[in-house]
């Protein structure tokens, strides 16, 4: 039996923008997935020490954010576990208890180019097919080079996502950006006064 193709879009989403959505829809698209998982983790081991809004305001803003695409679900699986939350782990246990699922698991090229520094690579590339989308000044050419090496020394799994470049990022938006949120988001920010908005 064919297993179910569930892809995951995890993160801080401090806050959550149009670039993260566009991603999640592009690789729904592309890869024939059956929902994304919109996974906020709450406690980053490579966000230590910085700002980050609550994880309540988090969730909500992921909230707002995905409610236009059915296939899109918010997911606080991570949000279950104490102390930092690496992938692997995440992966290891989503497996574990859901063995009908395949998931893909999707990054941008720059969380790709680092991925010799993720916490156990080896484990998180075995247990999914990672996506890979190009981004900002991380050409396809460069990432289909990186894809390739990568798939021979992890033996791994590893595909692109094409999809238009953006140069957004959640600190931009901090600093004042917020026409790069969806609507909702921008106001609930206002809101609740994140960020100093």
């Amino acid at each position: 039996m064919d297993k179910r193709k569930i892809g995951i879009l995890g993160g801080t989403f401090n806050p959550i923008h149009i670039a993260h959505i566009q991603l999640a829809k592009a690789a729904y698209e592309q890869y024939d997935l059956e929902k994304v998982l919109i996974m906020v983790s709450p406690n980053p081991p490579h966000k230590a020490g910085k700002v980050i809004a609550d994880v309540v305001h988090r969730n909500a803003m992921v909230k707002l954010a995905i409610k236009p695409y059915e296939y899109m679900k918010f997911s606080d699986f991570e949000q279950m576990r104490e102390g930092f939350i690496y992938t692997a782990e995440t992966l290891t246990l989503l497996n574990e208890k859901y063995p009908d699922n395949h998931y893909y698991f999707i990054v941008g090229g720059d969380s790709l180019d680092a991925i010799d520094k993720w916490y156990h690579p080896e484990i998180v590339l075995a247990k999914c097919t990672l996506l890979a989308a190009g981004r900002d000044d991380i050409y396809d050419d460069v990432l289909s080079a990186r894809i390739k090496e990568l798939n021979t020394r992890y033996n791994a799994d590893i595909r692109m996502v094409k999809m238009p470049k953006h140069d957004i990022s959640s600190t931009e938006v901090r600093a004042g950006e917020l026409e790069d949120v969806p609507l909702e988001v921008a106001q609930y920010i206002r809101d609740n006064d994140l960020y100093g908005f």
